[in-house]
């Protein structure tokens, strides 16, 4: 019911379409793990924990793909 709202609240964090989908992806997986806990929650609560949830994995994913463009481009300096 919510993966397009949620794929492009993703998107706006990540700027690709392949990353946002791989978010979301992993988010429901974290909402699944959680799932006791959302659904007490009244309808509205869920669907803002949830995007939450989307929104730190869209956060985590950036960081990640920043870091390794750093390493990257610490492995193609030379010595000289």
């Amino acid at each position: 019911e919510h993966h397009i709202h949620f794929q492009r609240i993703s998107f706006n964090i990540v700027k690709s379409e392949e990353t946002a989908e791989d978010v979301v992806s992993t988010a429901f997986i974290k909402i699944m793990d959680n799932i006791e806990k959302i659904s007490d929650l009244p309808g509205p609560q869920m669907t803002a924990f949830c995007v939450t949830i989307v929104k730190n994995a869209s956060i985590d994913v950036l960081r990640q793909l920043q870091q390794s463009v750093h390493i990257d481009y610490w492995d193609n300096i030379s010595d000289e």
